[in-house]
C-alpha cells in the first residue's frame, strides 16, 4: 500500500513547534475533541457539545484516570519542532465516544509516541503521517490498543515495550515505568511488529506482551529484544513510494535485561523470537483455536492452554507445557539435533503429535499424562507409526498414552521400556485393513420423504480388503466423515454401534445424519443406534468421508442433494456425438429465465467419474430459448456420461433434468 505525504503540509509541521494556549485549572474524568478548524485553533471546552478542537488541550483537561472522547471528524496531535515524541503523561484512555458508528482518526504528525503513564485507545484508527520512528512506546507502563487500527493510507505503526531514543543515544522518553506491557485486542486491532525493548536504546524491567482475538495475520513479528529505528531515505520525501523500513531488532546493541513473556490468545501471531539480549529468553503461552504455522527462535518456556498448535520451527532446551484439550503439532518441524527436538522439563496433559520417525527427548522432568500420535491420524487416533521405535526418551514419571491407527490396533502398543516410551513389536497377525477406498458416484439426489424413511440411500462404495478371514465388511473400518451444510462444517469420527460388537456409525447429531457402513455401501439416514434424531433438513451437503487404508488415510467426497425437485432425463437436450465431439442443444422448457447458469459433462467408467468439463459460456436463456455448447470428449474412455445444468458450481444445485448417454 503506498503511503502518500503532502511535501508542503509535512514541511510546515517541522516549522511551528507543538504548545497549548490553554490552562486548565480543573481537570474533568470525561473530555471531548474534534479538530475541524485548524492546526492552531484552541476553541471548544471539551464538552460534547462544544468539544476542543486540538487533542492537547484535552489532554491538559482530563483528570488523571479520566477519558478523552474523539468524536467523529477526529482528532490531531501536530508536530514538534525538535523531532522528539508525543508525551502522554497521564492514566487515562482515549477512545471513540459511546455507540459510535464508525471508528475516529487520531493523526498524529510528532516522531511517535512514547507513555509516561498507562494508557488504553479504544475504538480509534491511528494515522502516523511522520515517517520518522511511527512507533508507539509503552515505556515501561501499560499500553492497551483495544480494536485500534492503523491508517494504511500513511505509515505502518509498531510497537515497543521500552523506551524511545534518538539515533544519537539521547533519550526521548519521559521517566519509565517499572513493569512494562502491551496489550492488543479485538478483531479490528492492526499493527506492524511488536518489539518488546526500548527503540534505539537498552531496556532493563520486564514486558508482557498479550495479543488476544486479533483477526487473521493482523499483527507482524513479536521479537524480545530493542530494535533499531527503520530506515527512511528523508531525502527523497517526495517519492509517494518512499516509506521506512521497519525497525530492526537488535539484541545485541539494544538488549532487554528483563524477563519477557508472550501471551498470544485466539490469534494468527506466527513468528516469535524469545532473544532479549540479556540472562533469559522469553517464555511463551499459547491458547489458540487453531494456529497451523507458528515459527518459534530461542524461547525459555512453550506452553499450549487450548486448542491446536503447529510449531514450524522451536530451539532445544526449552521447558514445554501442553495442557488438558490442547494439541501440540510439531511432526512438520525442521528437527534439531540429529532430527530430534530436546526439551528440559515436559508437563503432559493434552495431546502430542510428532512426525511417525521422531523422537521427543525430555532431559528435565517429565510429568502429567499426555497422548501421544503421529500425524496424518483420524480424529480420534493416530496415524500410522513405525514398530518397535522410540517416540519419547525421558526417565521421568509422565505418563503416555496411544491408540493406534486402525490398521495397526491389533497388534501395536506403547509401553515404557529402555530409557523411554517405545511401540511395541510387529506380530505376524493380519487384521482385516482397507487397501483401497473410492466412492464412483459423486453427485446424489434423494427426497426428504426417503432419507428420513425406511428405505434411505445407500451410498455405493469401491473398497478393496487386506486380512481379516472370510469377513470383509466397510462397517468394521473406523470412517472419518465431514460435511459441509450452509457453510458451515461438521466432523466426526466413528463410534462402535451400540448393538453389533466391532461395527462402527458416525453421528452428526446437529444435522440429524446418521453414516451406517454395512457391506459394501454406506447408508445415510437420521437413524442412530445411540442417538434420537429429527429430521434431515432439505439442501445441498457436502460430504467427505476418510477411510484409514494400510498406507495412510484416503478422502473421497461426494455432493448429497436432499431435495423433492429430484431431475430427471427429458427432452431439453439434443445431443450429437461425432468425431469426439459432443454437441448440445440445450432448450429452456420452463417457464422462468435461467440466468449465468453451469452446464458440466461427467465421464464414468464402471462408476467412476474419470472427468469433469464445464462449458465455455454460462447460460442465460429465456424460457423457450435455446443454446448450443460444445463439449470435446475425445480421448476419453466412458461407459456412461451425464450433462447436467446447475444455478452455479458453488451451491451445484440442479436446475433442471440431466441428459444421460451409456
Amino acid at each position: 500500500m503506498k503511503r502518500f505525504i503532502t511535501p508542503l503540509l509535512l514541511a510546515l509541521t517541522f516549522v511551528f513547534p507543538l504548545f497549548s494556549a490553554k490552562v486548565t485549572a480543573e481537570t474533568r474524568t470525561e473530555v471531548y475533541t474534534r479538530f475541524v478548524q485548524g492546526n492552531f485553533n484552541h476553541s471548544g471546552d471539551g464538552s460534547a457539545a462544544s468539544p476542543y478542537n486540538l487533542f492537547v488541550d484535552a489532554l491538559d483537561a482530563v483528570a488523571d484516570g479520566g477519558t478523552i472522547y474523539i468524536m467523529d471528524g477526529g482528532a490531531f496531535i501536530n508536530d514538534t519542532s525538535d523531532g522528539m515524541p508525543f508525551e502522554i503523561n497521564k492514566n487515562i484512555t482515549i477512545s471513540a465516544q459511546p455507540n459510535a458508528a464508525t471508528y475516529p482518526m487520531l493523526s498524529v504528525r510528532t516522531s511517535g509516541i512514547v507513555l509516561g503513564a498507562d494508557v488504553t485507545f479504544k475504538n480509534i484508527e491511528l494515522s502516523f503521517s511522520n515517517p520518522i520512528r511511527p512507533i508507539l512506546c509503552a515505556n515501561g507502563y501499560s499500553l492497551v490498543m483495544d480494536n485500534v487500527f492503523y491508517s494504511k493510507s500513511t505509515q505502518k505503526i509498531h510497537l515497543a515495550g521500552g523506551g524511545m531514543y534518538l539515533k544519537n543515544g539521547v533519550s526521548a522518553s519521559p521517566e519509565s515505568g517499572e513493569h512494562g506491557s502491551i496489550t492488543v485486542k479485538g478483531s479490528k486491532s492492526l499493527f506492524g511488529n511488536i518489539y518488546a525493548g526500548s527503540i534505539n536504546g537498552s531496556f532493563d524491567k520486564p514486558v508482557d506482551i498479550t495479543v488476544c482475538d486479533v483477526a487473521g495475520a493482523n499483527i507482524g513479528k513479536v521479537y524480545s529484544s530493542g530494535a533499531e529505528e527503520g530506515y527512511y531515505d528523508s531525502g527523497n520525501f517526495l517519492d509517494p513510494d518512499n516509506f521506512p523500513e521497519d525497525p530492526e531488532a537488535d539484541f545485541v546493541n539494544f538488549p532487554l535485561h528483563g524477563d519477557v513473556s508472550v501471551e498470544i490468545n485466539d490469534s494468527g501471531v506466527s513468528e516469535i523470537y524469545g532473544t532479549t539480549g540479556g540472562n533469559k529468553s522469553a517464555s511463551v503461552i499459547f491458547s489458540t483455536r487453531n494456529l497451523r504455522s507458528c515459527f518459534l527462535t530461542d524461547i525459555s518456556s512453550l506452553e499450549l492452554k487450548k486448542g491446536e498448535l503447529k510449531v514450524m520451527t522451536m530451539n532445544n532446551g526449552a521447558d514445554l507445557a501442553i495442557c488438558e484439550g490442547a494439541v501440540l503439532d510439531i511432526s512438520d518441524m525442521d528437527m534439531i539435533s540429529v532430527g530430534n527436538l530436546e526439551v528440559n522439563n515436559f508437563n503432559g496433559g493434552g495431546v502430542l503429535v510428532l512426525a511417525k520417525e521422531d523422537c521427543l527427548v525430555i532431559k528435565g522432568q517429565c510429568t502429567g499424562e499426555t497422548e501421544l500420535r503421529t500425524n496424518n491420524g483420524l480424529q480420534s487416533s493416530s496415524g500410522i507409526a513405525l514398530y518397535n521405535h522410540m517416540y519419547i526418551k525421558t526417565d521421568g514419571d509422565g505418563i503416555f498414552t496411544f491408540n493406534p491407527y486402525p490398521s495397526q490396533q491389533h497388534d501395536m502398543r506403547l509401553e515404557k521400556r529402555d530409557g523411554g516410551w517405545w511401540t511395541s513389536q510387529q506380530t505376524e497377525e493380519e487384521a482385516l485393513a482397507l487397501t483401497s477406498f473410492d466412492i464412483p458416484n459423486k453427485l446424489i439426489y434423494v427426497k426428504p420423504s426417503v432419507i428420513n424413511g425406511e428405505n434411505p440411500p445407500e451410498i455405493e462404495v469401491n473398497a478393496e480388503f487386506t486380512g481379516g478371514g472370510a469377513i470383509q465388511d466397510i462397517g468394521m473400518i473406523p470412517f472419518g466423515y465431514s460435511v459441509t451444510y450452509k457453510g458451515e462444517k461438521f466432523t466426526v469420527s466413528s463410534t462402535p454401534l451400540a448393538d453389533i460388537d466391532g461395527y462402527y456409525e458416525g453421528d452428526i447429531e446437529e444435522l440429524n445424519m446418521n453414516f451406517a457402513p454395512i457391506g459394501s455401501d454406506i447408508l445415510v439416514s437420521n437413524f442412530s443406534s445411540s442417538l434420537q434424531l429429527g429430521e434431515i433438513a432439505e439442501g445441498i451437503y457436502e460430504i467427505e468421508i476418510t477411510a484409514p487404508t494400510v498406507t495412510g488415510n484416503v478422502t473421497r467426497s461426494f455432493v448429497l442433494v436432499v431435495s423433492d425437485k429430484i431431475p430427471e432425463t427429458q427432452e431439453q437436450f439434443d445431443v450429437a456425438f461425432e468425431n469426439g465431439k459432443a454437441e448440445v442443444i440445450f432448450t429452456n422448457t420452463s417457464e422462468q429465465q435461467i440466468d449465468n447458469a453451469v452446464m458440466i459433462l461427467c465421464a464414468y467408467d464402471n462408476g467412476v467419474i474419470k472427468t469433469v468439463k464445464p462449458a465455455d459460456d454460462k447460460i442465460t436463456l429465456k424460457s423457450g430459448e435455446t443454446k448450443v455448447v460444445h463439449f470435446n470428449i475425445e480421448g476419453i474412455d466412458y461407459n456412461k456420461l451425464k450433462i447436467m445444468v446447475w444455478d452455479s458450481f458453488e451451491k451445484m444445485t440442479p436446475i433442471c433434468n440431466y441428459y444421460e448417454k451409456k
